[in-house]
């Protein structure tokens, strides 16, 4: 069994600690800007040797103002080619592209695909439909070792850039266009709940396609 330990904002990106069994793992989430790309790293503190880890990423494509409740597509594929691997829901719709990177020991098992209910809480709170389905193609598979950290990274953007941009190096880049965003602010917003709302304005700002 396992229990939430504390959560956290540096520079604005957040992390999670649960303990589980006597050991502490982290749970991080970077969306780096400019990029469709999300890395959601995992590394075990303080614990007494390597860990086995499970990751199941489980997806709906669907527009951004559909109902959470809206029924799965039918056409849900999955892709391999080496460490790579790609989910399709059809023509017209953008490919998910999916790769762990960090520790050694990883492995992917594709178990057929399977649908999962989910309970939307923050859409249930906002007064919407509250229930609704993902599809899974399996799980991956990670030898979590103390100090290194796994990073799920999934994308929609060309295989190239996924791999041209390192989960630690996107860390580093995202971490010090922040803290450039922060100078640049007026001296009394540079630190405190000022700053933090420099920040979070940040995540507002959108660049039009076309």
């Amino acid at each position: 069994s396992g229990r939430f330990v504390d959560f956290t904002l540096t520079m604005g990106l957040p992390s999670w600690r649960y303990e589980i069994d006597g050991v502490t793992i982290e749970k991080s989430v970077l969306m780096p800007a400019r990029h469709n790309i999300t890395y959601i790293g995992f590394r075990q503190i303080g614990g007494p040797g390597t860990i086995r880890l499970s990751l199941r990423p489980a997806v709906n494509f669907r527009r951004i103002e559909a109902a959470v409740s809206e029924p799965l597509a039918s056409g849900y594929a999955l892709t391999a080619d080496g460490e790579h691997y790609e989910i399709s829901a059809g023509s017209g719709l953008p490919v998910l592209r999916l790769m762990m990177s960090g520790c050694d020991g990883t492995s992917f098992t594709a178990d057929g695909g399977s649908r999962h209910e989910c309970q939307f809480v923050t859409e249930e709170q906002r007064g919407y439909d509250g229930r609704g389905s993902l599809w899974s193609p399996g799980y991956f598979t990670v030898e979590l070792q103390p100090d290194c950290i796994a990073t799920l990274i999934a994308a929609t953007e060309p295989w190239h850039t996924v791999e041209a941009l390192h989960p630690d190096a996107a860390r580093r880049f995202e971490t010090e266009r922040r803290r450039r965003l922060v100078a640049m602010a007026p001296p009394a917003a540079r630190e405190g709940l000022a700053a933090e709302l420099v920040l979070a304005a940040d995540g507002f700002l959108i660049e039009p396609v076309g």
